[in-house]
């Protein structure tokens, strides 16, 4: 499967178009990768039309923030975070990525600062977290990324890396439909259902319990001062079953919920003075 990486240079303008194109092996697209944010100050241009052209058109997404060296790595981690909710927050089947391509030395803690403090904005789970970079500066600056991170990895004119990687950036100019202009692509092997194995589906809300089931017939008690064919009406055909307790259990209480059947059925009438308690099945 192809997916595209779009940014303000070259934005999703026609979600349908994009998804719906078929390569020559009939594959689709299902999914578009989008650069959320550069640094700790800069949202994508067109990253919210792409949000929206994408959720429109039931296109599941990447989203990922540029991590420039100069700035504090968690900071511009948190930034992303906030823009990425700011359109919704993600969805089933989104993943996110930290895009890393600068900087010396071993870049593992900058790259886990940056996703731990988008994770602390939008409550994904970290296995839906990945890294982007080239192939050497991978190599030279991120080999202590774990496996359990999605590994997203750029090498141009050559076959595909043999590191470990679940994505291969195999092009930097690639015409797609929907998209404006020429953009970066990769390459997934699998289809929508891996991609979502992959990054993970969050647990569907536990359903709400059901009742207990009854063990019993249920207590009712209506205010004094109204009528018995009231306490019925109010009450409508449940009042009519009262008189199976009522021959059931012949106490005080059930010779009132008797004169609410008989109320409620035959005409019977009192005022009650003081409240009236009877019982349901």
């Amino acid at each position: 499967m192809i997916i595209a990486d779009t940014n303000e240079f070259h934005g999703l303008k026609d979600g349908a178009a994009y998804k719906n194109h078929h390569e020559a092996d009939g594959t689709y697209h299902p999914i578009l990768i989008a650069r959320a944010t550069y640094s700790s100050t800069h949202e994508d241009n067109v990253y919210g039309e792409t949000v929206k052209e994408c959720r429109a058109n039931g296109i599941v997404m990447g989203h990922y923030g540029y991590m420039v060296a100069n700035v504090g790595a968690a900071a511009q981690g948190t930034f992303f975070g906030q823009v990425v909710r700011k359109y919704g927050g993600l969805k089933k089947g989104d993943a996110v990525f930290c895009d890393a391509e600068e900087g010396t030395g071993d870049q593992t803690p900058r790259v886990n600062a940056f996703l731990n403090a988008a994770r602390a904005v939008l409550h994904d789970y970290p296995i839906d977290e990945g890294v982007y970079s080239g192939a050497a500066f991978w190599n030279a600056h991120l080999g202590k990324v774990g496996n359990d991170r999605i590994r997203w990895i750029a090498a141009y004119g050559q076959p595909a890396p043999i590191m470990t990687h679940d994505l291969w950036q195999f092009e930097d100019n690639r015409v797609m439909a929907g998209v404006n202009g020429p953009c970066d692509a990769s390459i997934y092997l699998g289809n929508l259902a891996d991609w979502e194995k992959m990054v993970g589906t969050p647990p569907a809300p536990s359903p709400a319990p059901s009742p207990a089931p009854s063990s019993g017939p249920t207590r009712h008690v209506a205010s004094g001062g109204i009528s018995l064919r009231q306490a019925a009406t109010k009450d409508n055909t449940k009042a009519v079953n009262a008189i199976n307790v009522s021959l059931q259990k012949l106490d005080q209480e059930n010779h009132w919920a008797f004169l609410v059947y008989l109320a409620g059925n035959y005409g019977v009438d009192a005022y009650m003075p003081k409240d009236l308690v009877y019982w349901l099945p």
